[in-house]
């Protein structure tokens, strides 16, 4: 895995997983800090407030601190309730605490995906012109067209019945279907019709069946693109890797 890749895991996860957890936490502490609360303030309809606060804990927090303090100046009766009212206290100031924490992830994890996919953002206009074989400029990876050996040309096309679908047409519009269509370790655009290549794992590439040709093949999963110095790029949206190293 990749620097990149790794960045855009570790803030996929951190957005996805670690912060509707650690709001969740707030939540509850917040809840239960509102419980205590209306238990010294002798609020009947304490449960109300709790939802609310689960629910919402920022609006529904702020909301009750308005209500209890300002519009209804219930007592608090502190007698005997000394260890709830410092508890409610501690609930609430974890609870906050760790609102913040949810927040700051959400701002590191947009940082590090966005920090991995500049790439892909800027690639075409800013820092990585994307070129095919023939060292012509194109704007994004996906309008890079690829060529055979025989010079004949092939454009990407996606499909419209599903937008993950694609296949490859060529300058007589004959539709190549994706699941059959490679490139070749010299760059060279190759539709293997008979089934002729077996996978290999131990290098993700693909090898002819018989044996005779040493040429790698890589399947055509995502978009590529040649650089300057005139190596294949893999363009995955989230981190691009050089073929055939």
């Amino acid at each position: 895995m990749s620097t990149l890749e790794g960045a855009y895991l570790s803030g996929y996860v951190g957005y996805v997983i670690a912060v509707p957890l650690i709001r969740l936490l707030s939540s509850l502490l917040m809840a239960a800090a509102v419980v205590k609360d209306c238990k010294v303030r002798k609020y009947k309809n304490r449960w109300i407030a709790v939802v609310a606060v689960y629910v919402s804990p920022v609006l529904a927090s702020l909301a009750y601190f308005v209500y209890s303090r300002f519009i209804s100046k219930r007592t608090v009766h502190k007698t005997g309730n000394e260890k709830t009212i410092k508890s409610a206290r501690r609930l609430c100031f974890l609870s906050a605490f760790s609102y913040l924490i949810s927040l700051l992830l959400v701002v590191s994890a947009v940082l590090t995906i966005g920090i991995s996919g500049l790439t892909s953002v800027f690639k075409g206009e800013i820092l990585f012109p994307c070129y095919d074989r023939n060292g012509n400029e194109y704007r994004d990876s996906f309008d890079v067209p690829l060529y055979d050996e025989n010079g004949n040309r092939y454009v990407k096309k996606n499909s419209d019945d599903h937008w993950f679908d694609y296949y490859y047409v060529d300058q007589n519009a004959k539709e190549y279907s994706g699941e059959n269509s490679y490139i070749t370790e010299d760059g060279y655009f190759f539709y293997d019709a008979e089934n002729r290549l077996s996978y290999s794992d131990e290098d993700d590439y693909y090898y002819m069946k018989d044996g005779n040709d040493n040429q790698r093949y890589y399947h055509l999963d995502f978009n590529l693109y040649w650089d300057k110095n005139g190596d294949i790029w893999v363009d995955q949206g989230r981190g691009d890797y050089k073929l055939f190293e």
